[in-house]
């Protein structure tokens, strides 16, 4: 009686699977979502040296159309923006916003990276995410020299952007890196 009813709920379970199409994806290009909230993406003061400090975040689950500048009529789901500074002259901005589709998030994507192009120099190097773009410039700040990097990337239909002053290329690549492992926890 046992292996017969072992035989019909093995059976039963074979059928649903290949119904519901619940095989595991691990191709990026058909992902279609992050199955979280935004705001538990993002860095954190964890995730940082003990140098910084948190200087604002806001977390907006209200749907809106971005109304101008170059990401002008795009859907967002979902925005979490956070700031964070150590000393004077380290400083990271982090934008991650949930869009109404991959296709939408993607076309962001590539607008911001056409936009990046035309004031920052393009660094060799990974990608994060399924596609990205890290700028850097040097600017004058209060009398001295520093880097500004741009680093946008997105996985499926979830744009990041962040930015800021920083003495290092490698810390911007390695923070892009901490969302995008906090992203791929929750892909579908």
């Amino acid at each position: 009686m046992n292996k017969k009813l072992i035989g019909i709920v093995s059976t039963f379970m074979i059928l649903i699977v290949g119904l519901c199409g619940c095989n595991e994806q691990t191709d990026k290009e058909n992902m279609n979502t992050i199955a979280a909230p935004i705001n538990i993406l993002g860095l954190s003061l964890d995730d940082l040296s003990g140098e910084f400090e948190l200087t604002g975040e806001e977390y907006n689950t209200t749907l809106y159309v971005v109304e101008e500048g170059i990401l002008k009529d795009t859907i967002v789901l979902e925005r979490y923006n956070a700031g964070f500074t150590a000393g004077k002259n380290t400083i990271i901005s982090q934008a991650i916003m949930r869009c109404e589709s991959k296709e939408s998030c993607i076309s962001a994507l590539n607008k911001l990276k056409t936009q990046l192009r035309t004031g920052y120099s393009e660094t060799a190097g990974n990608t994060i995410g399924e596609d990205s773009y890290l700028g850097e410039k040097i600017i004058n700040t209060s009398g001295t020299k520093v880097t500004e990097y741009q680093l946008v990337f997105r996985i499926a239909d979830v744009l990041v952007v962040l930015s800021g002053v920083s003495q290092f290329e490698l810390d911007f690549r390695e923070y892009g890196h901490i969302i995008e492992s906090n992203m791929n926890e929750y892909v579908e």
